[in-house]
C-alpha cells in the first residue's frame, strides 16, 4: 500500500524523550478563506490493494512503568457525594491549606462541597468529617475496587480541589473532581465511546483507536498542570465514560496494542482524529491556529464514504444564521449595539488544499465580518440547533436573494464530519473492514510516524 513499508510496524522502546513526561505525570498523581464556491464532488472510493505482511518484532523489554492520568471529571457549584463500591471503604487523605496530611478510613459514603473556598466533607448521616480543608484526596480501600462520584462508577482515586479562576485573589466558588488513574484503565473507559460499538470483524480499528487515544493523552500530560490535571473527560480532549463505558472487545484491543504510542523525534505525536473526512484529510495548520507537523497532512481516503456522516445538507433562515453569526462574533470583536442588522450575502473567499472553506465572508448590513479555518464551523453552527457545530467546513454554499437583496435562505451541502485532521474514525472502520492492519491504517493516517512501546 503507498506510504506503508514493512518497517512501519516495527515497534521500538520508547527513548528517554519520555522520561520527562512520566516524571511530570507521577508528580500530578501525587500532588493534567469574490467567488462562487467551488463545486465539491464526492472522491471516487478506492479499491484497496492488499498490503504486505508485516514483520512481528520481538516483544520489547519493559523499562518502565506506565503513567498516570489526571482527568477532570466535574466542575460543580452543588455538592458531589463519594461512596466505595459494596464492601469496601474509603481512604480518605486530608490537605489542610497545602500541609498536614491526615489520613481517615470510613465505610461511608462522603459528600463534599466547598465553602468559603474551602472543602468540607461530611458522612453521610453522621456528620462532619472534616473542614476547611485545601485538598481531599479518596481511594478505595481494596486493591482493584471502584469508587463512585454521583452514582459513577470511575478506576483509581479522586482528588478534590477548590477552582482557582483566572484572578487568584479570588474566593473559590466551583469544586473540582479529579480522576487520578492508571493509563490503560483510562484508555478502557475511552477507546469504545470514542470509536463506536464495533464488532469483531473490526476489531482492527479498535486496536487504532486504542493506540491513537494512548498517543494523545500522552501528548497532553500537564496541559493543564496549574489547575492540577493533564485532561477533560469531554470531546474536549477524549470523552471519558469511566467503568460505565467499557466493553471487553474494546479491553481486549487495548490490551494487544498495550504501551505502544505513535512518535515524531522519540515524542508522542499530536494524535488528532475525527468522526468522518468527506474523502480527505487536511494539514493541521489550514484547520486550527497550529504549526504544520510532518503527519498531519493530506490524506486521500476512499474508505469512509460508507458512513451516514460522509454527507450532509444544513439549511438557515437568515434570522437564524444572524443569531448564531452574532453569538461567536459578539466573543472576538466588537459588533455594534444595534446587531448585524439583516443578512445581505454570504459567499466563500478562500478554500484549503482539501477543499475545505479556509475563509468565509458574512456581509451584513453592519459590514462584512470574515471567518477563518475551523472557527466557521463555530461561527455558523445549525441551523436549527445553536448550540450544535456546523458538521465540517468541506461543503459549498447555496444562497438564495429576495427582491429587496436581502439574504432569504442559505443550504450548505457538505461531506465529512468534524474538523478533518489525522485520522478519520469511519475511514479506520473501512480499512479494517477490508483487512487492512491497525499499524496500516494509522500509518497511512499519520505518514512517517513510528511506533514505539512504553513499558509495563
Amino acid at each position: 500500500m503507498d506510504g506503508m513499508s514493512r518497517s512501519a510496524g516495527r515497534i521500538h522502546l520508547l527513548c528517554n524523550g519520555l522520561s520527562a513526561i512520566f516524571l511530570l505525570s507521577m508528580l500530578l498523581s501525587c500532588a493534567g478563506k469574490e467567488s462562487p464556491p467551488e463545486v465539491i464532488s464526492p472522491p471516487t472510493a478506492q479499491t484497496p490493494t492488499p498490503a504486505p505482511p508485516i514483520e512481528e518484532a520481538p516483544a520489547p523489554t519493559p523499562i518502565t512503568p506506565m503513567p498516570f492520568v489526571a482527568v477532570k471529571l466535574l466542575q460543580i457549584a452543588d455538592s458531589l457525594i463519594i461512596r466505595p463500591s459494596p464492601g469496601d471503604s474509603l481512604i480518605v487523605r486530608f490537605l489542610y491549606n497545602g500541609a498536614g496530611i491526615t489520613n481517615h478510613r470510613t465505610p461511608s459514603s462522603v459528600s463534599a462541597s466547598l465553602k468559603g473556598g474551602w472543602i468540607d466533607l461530611h458522612k453521610q448521616g453522621q456528620g462532619p468529617l472534616e473542614t476547611g480543608l485545601s485538598r481531599a484526596s479518596i481511594s478505595p480501600a481494596k486493591e482493584g475496587s471502584y469508587l463512585y462520584l454521583n452514582g459513577k462508577p470511575y478506576r483509581g482515586s479522586l482528588t478534590l480541589l477548590p477552582a482557582q479562576g483566572l484572578d487568584p485573589n479570588t474566593i473559590p466558588v466551583n469544586l473540582v473532581a479529579i480522576n487520578f488513574v492508571q493509563i490503560e484503565e483510562y484508555l478502557r473507559g475511552v477507546v469504545p465511546g470514542e470509536i463506536g460499538n464495533l464488532g469483531r470483524d473490526e476489531i482492527e480499528a479498535i486496536k487504532v483507536q486504542a493506540v491513537a487515544a494512548r498517543t494523545y493523552a500522552l501528548s497532553r500530560l500537564g496541559q493543564f498542570a496549574e489547575w492540577g490535571y493533564d485532561l477533560e473527560a469531554t470531546v474536549k480532549d477524549q470523552l471519558y465514560l469511566g467503568v460505565e463505558g467499557e466493553a471487553p472487545l474494546a479491553d481486549e484491543a487495548i490490551e494487544a496494542t498495550r504501551g505502544v504510542v505513535m512518535t515524531n523525534g522519540g515524542l508522542p505525536i499530536n494524535a488528532y482524529y475525527h468522526a468522518n473526512c468527506g474523502g480527505k484529510t487536511e494539514y493541521i495548520e489550514r484547520i486550527w491556529d497550529k504549526p504544520a507537523q510532518p503527519y498531519l497532512i493530506p490524506v486521500e481516503d476512499g474508505y469512509c464514504d460508507w458512513a451516514p456522516s460522509y454527507r450532509w445538507e444544513e439549511t438557515w433562515r437568515p434570522e437564524d444564521l444572524v443569531r448564531n453569526l452574532s453569538a461567536f462574533l459578539d466573543t472576538v470583536v466588537v459588533i455594534p449595539e444595534t446587531g448585524l442588522g439583516p443578512l445581505l450575502d454570504l459567499r466563500v473567499a478562500s478554500r484549503s488544499p482539501s477543499g475545505r472553506v479556509e475563509s468565509l465572508e458574512a456581509v451584513t448590513a453592519a459590514g462584512t465580518y470574515t471567518i477563518g479555518k475551523d472557527r466557521i464551523r463555530w461561527a455558523m453552527k445549525r441551523g436549527n440547533n445553536p448550540n450544535r457545530l456546523l458538521r465540517s467546513t468541506l461543503f459549498d454554499i447555496e444562497v438564495v436573494h429576495g427582491g429587496d437583496g436581502e439574504v432569504e435562505k442559505i443550504t450548505a451541502h457538505g461531506f465529512g464530519t468534524g474538523h478533518g485532521v489525522g485520522m478519520c474514525q469511519t475511514g479506520a472502520i473501512g480499512m479494517a473492514r477490508q483487512g487492512f492492519s491497525w499499524e496500516e491504517i494509522l500509518t497511512r493516517y499519520y505518514p512517517g510516524v513510528e511506533f514505539q512501546r512504553w513499558g509495563d
